[in-house]
C-alpha cells in the first residue's frame, strides 16, 4: 500500500480558518479514505493546545463537523510537519512567506486556498496533468493573470459575527472549488457529505 497523500492547512493561529477549511475537505474525502489521505491543520504562530474558536459550530452543518471542530486542538506549523506534506494550503499571501523562510525547498508544496480555487476553476485535470502530483499541477497551471487580491482569506478572529460567517461560507466555497480536482488526480472517492 502506497503511502496516504497529505494535505495540511496553515492559517496564523490554527484556532478558526484552517480548522474550518480542515473539516470541510475530509468531508470531501469521507472517513473510507482514510488511509489514502490525510489532512490537518496548523498555524504559523498557533499556541499549541488551544480549543477551535466556539463561533465555528455556528457553521457547522453536520454532528460529525461539530465533533471535529469540538475536537480541534491547534499546533505550530514547524518544518517537520511541512516536509511530511504532499500540499500546503495557507489562507494568506504572508503565510506562504513566513512558510518558505524557514522551508525554501517547499515552494512548490505551498499555495494560498484562493491560488488553488482559480486554478482549480480552469477545469478538470488533462490527460497529461492528472499524472502530475497535485502540487506540481497546480504549479503548472500557474498564471500572472490571478488577482492577488482574491488570494487571501481575511482572519474573523476580532471581527463580528458576520465576519465570521463571511469567512465560513467563503473558505467553504474555495474548498468545494479545489478539492474535486485533488481527488480526481489523488484517486480517493468523492464521498462528499450533505452540507
Amino acid at each position: 500500500m502506497s503511502a496516504p497523500f497529505r494535505l495540511l492547512v496553515v492559517c496564523e493561529g490554527n484556532v478558526c480558518r484552517s480548522p474550518w477549511a480542515e473539516v470541510l475537505v475530509r468531508g470531501h474525502v469521507g472517513p473510507d479514505a482514510a488511509g489514502r489521505f490525510r489532512v490537518a491543520s496548523a498555524g504559523t504562530h498557533a499556541a499549541p493546545g488551544q480549543r477551535a474558536d466556539p463561533r465555528l459550530r455556528a457553521l457547522c452543518a453536520t454532528d460529525r463537523q461539530r465533533t471535529e471542530v469540538g475536537r480541534h486542538r491547534s499546533r505550530r506549523a514547524d518544518v517537520a510537519l511541512l516536509r511530511a506534506q504532499d500540499l500546503v494550503v495557507v489562507m494568506e499571501r504572508r503565510h506562504r512567506q513566513d512558510l518558505l523562510d524557514g522551508w525554501p525547498e517547499g515552494l512548490r508544496r505551498v499555495v494560498t486556498l484562493g491560488e488553488a480555487e482559480q486554478r482549480a476553476r480552469i477545469g478538470p485535470p488533462t490527460c497529461g496533468e492528472s499524472e502530475l502530483p497535485v502540487h506540481e499541477l497546480f504549479a503548472h497551471r500557474r498564471s500572472p493573470a490571478v488577482r492577488r487580491s482574491a488570494e487571501d482569506v481575511p482572519d474573523p478572529v476580532r471581527g463580528t459575527e458576520q465576519d465570521f460567517a463571511d469567512m465560513g461560507q467563503r473558505v467553504r466555497r474555495m474548498v468545494d472549488a479545489f478539492m474535486p480536482v485533488v481527488v480526481a488526480v489523488v484517486g480517493v472517492h468523492h464521498d462528499r457529505e450533505e452540507r
